[in-house]
C-alpha cells in the first residue's frame, strides 16, 4: 500500500511536467510543419552587363586549291544559308586540327555564290587559308572551324541563354525572391525558400552563351536557369 501511494503521488507530481512537454511538442510541430516534404531548389544566375559574343564552329576538311596562282593546302566548309551572308573574305579564323592536335590561324579567302542543295539545306562553300601550314597537315584531314560572327560593341545588360524561354511569341525569365525562414526541427538552422516570379523581357544581341536584354530587369537581380 505504502509503494503504491508513492507511485500515485510521483504520477501527481509528473503529470503538469508531461502536460507541458506534450504542448511544447505540438507546438513545434505546427510550426514547422510543411505540407510539401522538400521545396524545389532552383539554380540562379545574376543579371549582369558582359561583352556577348556569337560564334559558328563548322567541321571541314583539308583541300589543295589553286591560291594566287600557286597550289596550297586551304580548308574547305559549307555555310548554311541562314549564315552565309555574315561571312565575308579576309575575316580572320580559327582553325583546331585534332589529328595533328593544333591550332592554327587563318582568314577566310573566299565565299562562293554557287550553292550546295542537301534536301531542305542549301549552303556555300568557303575556303580559308592558313597563317602558317603545318609540316604534316595532309588533304582529308578534318578541321573544326571556328568564325566570330558578331560582338557586342560595349558591355550590355544580359542573361544565360538557359534562362529563357518563349511563350505566345514572348519571350520571359523567371526573377527569383528568395526569404529565409528558421525551422525548429531542424535545431534553428535558416533555410532559403525560393519564390519565382515570370518577367516579360525584350531581347537584343543573341550570342553563344548569354542575350542582351534591353527593359525590365536590373544588374545583380537573380533569375533561375535550366
Amino acid at each position: 500500500m505504502h509503494r503504491m501511494k508513492k507511485s500515485k503521488d510521483l504520477l501527481k507530481k509528473l503529470l503538469p511536467v508531461l502536460l507541458v512537454i506534450g504542448v511544447v511538442v505540438i507546438l513545434i510541430f505546427l510550426v514547422t510543419w510543411q505540407p510539401q516534404t522538400e521545396q524545389q531548389q532552383y539554380k540562379t544566375a545574376e543579371v549582369m552587363k558582359r561583352t556577348i559574343e556569337k560564334t559558328l564552329e563548322i567541321d571541314g576538311l583539308v583541300v589543295t586549291r589553286s591560291i594566287d596562282d600557286e597550289d596550297k593546302k586551304v580548308v574547305q566548309v559549307f555555310v548554311n544559308e541562314n549564315d552565309i551572308h555574315d561571312i565575308a573574305p579576309e575575316e580572320a579564323v580559327t582553325l583546331h586540327i585534332p589529328a595533328l592536335d593544333e591550332d592554327v590561324d587563318g582568314s577566310v579567302y573566299s565565299v562562293s555564290e554557287e550553292p550546295r542543295i542537301t534536301g531542305d539545306t542549301t549552303e556555300y562553300e568557303v575556303i580559308s587559308t592558313c597563317d602558317t601550314i603545318p609540316e604534316k597537315l595532309l588533304n582529308g584531314m578534318h578541321v573544326e572551324w571556328t568564325i566570330v560572327l558578331g560582338t557586342t560593341d560595349d558591355e550590355v545588360l544580359a542573361v544565360p541563354n538557359s534562362s529563357l524561354y518563349k511563350q505566345d511569341d514572348q519571350y520571359y525569365v523567371d526573377r527569383v525572391h528568395e526569404k529565409r525562414k528558421v525551422f525548429l526541427s531542424r535545431l534553428g538552422v535558416d533555410k532559403t525558400i525560393q519564390e519565382l516570379e515570370p518577367v516579360q523581357v525584350t531581347i537584343g544581341f543573341e550570342g553563344d552563351e548569354y542575350t542582351e536584354v534591353t527593359d525590365e530587369l536590373k544588374e545583380g537581380e537573380k533569375i533561375a536557369v535550366q
